[in-house]
């Protein structure tokens, strides 16, 4: 036989054995690594981690007093603002998340922001129609004229 292909052969042996030699060694890595099971715990938690409701007033009630107090519960140690027409105030929820303002208001609808900071930096907001009117006063306990 001639020389070239002597070496031909022997070259291509040693090509596959290295080839082969790659292969069993990444299917023994991949074996051996441990693939991660996806647990409860590390799924992504889609509701909000920080949120504010006013417990009172309601939305759109009709009020006949010219302030109103404002109570509401969010994240403890929260720092809230509350902007209305007529008010700004800042204030902080206590240990249990409840807090409360008392804001003046003017005759008429009065929309009310209200935006609630936790300690981490997370922000929610909500806004409220409160509307101030001296038309609907208690007239029961005028005499009546009788003639």
């Amino acid at each position: 036989m001639k020389k070239e292909v002597v070496i031909a052969i022997i070259v291509g042996f040693v090509l596959g054995l290295a080839i082969t030699f790659g292969i069993y060694t990444a299917q023994k890595a991949l074996k051996n690594k441990q693939v991660p099971t996806e647990s409860p715990s590390s799924q992504i938690d889609l509701t909000p981690s920080h949120s504010i409701t006013i417990t009172s007033p309601e939305n759109e009630a009709l009020v006949d007093n010219e302030e109103v107090t404002l109570t509401g519960t969010t994240t403890s140690l929260s720092s809230i603002t509350i902007i209305s027409q007529d008010s700004q105030i800042i204030t902080t929820a206590n240990e249990q998340g409840n807090f409360t303002a008392t804001l003046e208001l003017s005759g008429g609808a009065n929309p009310i922001n209200i935006t609630s900071y936790d300690p981490d930096g997370n922000q929610a907001e909500t806004q409220i129609v409160i509307a101030y009117s001296t038309q609907f006063e208690d007239k029961s306990e005028e005499p009546i004229d009788e003639e």
